[in-house]
């Protein structure tokens, strides 16, 4: 497959192939959007909003930034897996009555840094409710639907709303690095190996819920 010079990287010989092809986008995106849109720091409370593929990878990387995160989804499993890649502290939205209620308690006001990664409007309007005076809500998750927000509270608490997508070619070269050091786990990523012809499996597996990543190979 031809593609421009510029585009190619020199993959080190200790990351194993198989599953340095998940570095593209599930790790890419998060990595862009905690460095370089939510802009996570050392001590930094950031609540992240969905625990699958890319969600997993903004938990590991806030947690690699220095930030105390909290994890919130529904699915208990994809919470253990959180708790596993960095988080330290763990909801499920589908057993407490307010979501930001509970980031505000744990937190003492509301987080530093809410973080999107499902593309949900209302889960989208969840993340903002948990920011705190003079926090950040960066929008990870897709969506064609309007959102609902008051817009006076942007302005009393001056809250910082921004979106994030995909990653910058630049900044491939220091994720990868950060790969190689082992600051960014990869291999236990990877939880499901499929072969081409199981690929409807493969998405099925996906769709319950029941895989972290999975990866086709021949």
């Amino acid at each position: 497959m031809a593609a421009p010079a510029k585009d190619i990287l020199d993959l080190p010989e200790s990351i194993p192939i198989q599953e340095a092809s998940i570095i593209a986008d599930a790790i890419s995106t998060p990595y862009h959007a905690v460095k370089n849109r939510a802009r996570v720091r050392p001590g930094d409370s950031v609540v992240i909003f969905g625990c699958g593929g890319v969600g997993i990878n903004a938990v590991q990387l806030a947690s690699a930034a220095g930030g105390y995160v909290i994890a919130v989804d529904i699915n208990d499993r994809k919470l253990d897996w959180a708790r596993q890649f960095g988080a330290a502290q763990t909801i499920n939205a589908a057993s407490v009555e307010r979501v930001s209620k509970e980031v505000k308690k744990m937190t003492g006001g509301g987080a530093d840094v809410a973080m999107e990664v499902i593309g949900n409007p209302r889960t989208i309007e969840e993340a903002f409710e948990c920011v705190r005076v003079g926090g950040r809500l960066c929008v990870v998750g897709y969506t064609h639907e309007k959102i609902s927000v008051v817009a006076g509270k942007i302005m009393f608490k001056e809250i910082e709303v921004v979106g994030s997508l995909g990653c910058r070619p630049v900044d491939y070269v220091p994720l990868i690095r950060m790969v190689e050091q082992g600051k960014i786990d990869v291999k236990r990523q990877v939880t499901h190996r499929f072969k081409l012809d199981e690929i409807t499996k493969a998405f099925d597996v996906m769709k319950e819920g029941l895989s972290l990543r999975s990866i086709v190979v021949p």
